[in-house]
């Protein structure tokens, strides 16, 4: 719609979010045997959202920590959705615990076929954490989903692959995985097509 149709809609445009705690006297709750933290402010957090158009959002994240003069932590998101296409990119870094990238994508080639991938790395790692690669075929009675999966466990040591497999025959019902619902929560904007 016309920038007019949003202001009359009232979506948000952008969003800017800053927050810090400021300590006027000494906390008095410790850990046993810990020294008293003496600092004054908490980490200062901001967090930024931008919505253009109703088909792309940009979100980020930044934590400062005042005491030792760093950014602690820096999430990039870029995510793009209309009519049944989705892509995003994203970047997530937290001192001394993670450093990750993905991008991941859903493409309808056309009324019956749609593909879907997704490339989530570890650079601190340099091993995968979430990879997905699948297509979908869909006929006026029936549907199959194909779904291939690469998953690193918690350390980063052993990687196990899975195949996913689903069914659909449509006004009887499905079977196998439910593939709909991880590729959902893998691929922000993916819409199931049956």
């Amino acid at each position: 719609g016309s920038p007019l149709d949003r202001e009359e809609g009232g979506a948000e445009l952008m969003n800017l979010t800053l927050g810090q705690i400021h300590y006027f006297e000494d906390r008095r709750v410790r850990l046993k045997g810990k020294k008293i933290d003496d600092t004054t402010k908490s980490n200062l957090i901001a967090e930024f959202s931008l919505t253009p158009t109703p088909d792309w959002k940009v979100t980020s994240k930044l934590v400062h920590q005042p005491k030792e003069h760093m950014l602690s932590e820096k999430n990039l998101s870029i995510h793009y959705a209309k009519q049944g296409f989705a892509a995003n990119i994203e970047y997530f870094f937290t001192e001394q615990v993670l450093e990750q990238a993905l991008i991941s994508a859903a493409y309808p080639l056309n009324n019956r076929w749609t593909l879907v991938a997704k490339i989530h790395r570890s650079i601190k790692f340099d091993s995968p954490v979430d990879n997905l690669l699948g297509m979908s075929y869909e006929s006026c009675c029936w549907g199959i989903k194909i779904l291939a999966s690469q998953t690193s466990d918690d350390d980063f040591l052993e990687t196990e692959n899975k195949l996913y497999f689903e069914l659909t025959l449509k006004g009887l019902g499905k079977g196998g995985d439910d593939i709909d619902t991880k590729l959902r929560n893998s691929i922000p904007g993916y819409q199931a097509g049956f």
